[in-house]
């Protein structure tokens, strides 16, 4: 599990909720959705510690179930 943070600009609200997480200004919350972190890791106005774990267990997981999907399409196709 990761802990992001929401830092906003001086104009922006100091709460927010994104993808069902809330947020409020400089306190972290716990966030274990890989897909959400990558996206809070790209966002300018969030701060993510601690996922390098969660999003190589994330990148394992999807690159497993690619090569699963590509066997079982050239099964597939030889059938």
């Amino acid at each position: 599990m990761a802990k992001v943070t929401y830092t906003p600009a001086a104009d922006m609200p100091a709460e927010t909720s994104q993808y069902g997480y809330d947020f409020a200004d400089g306190k972290a919350v716990d966030v274990s959705d890989a897909k959400h972190l990558r996206k809070f890791a790209g966002h300018p106005f969030f701060k993510v510690d601690d996922a390098d774990d969660e999003l190589a267990k994330a990148a394992k997981v999807e690159g497993l179930a690619k090569a699963r999907a590509a066997k079982a399409a050239k099964k597939q196709q030889n059938l």
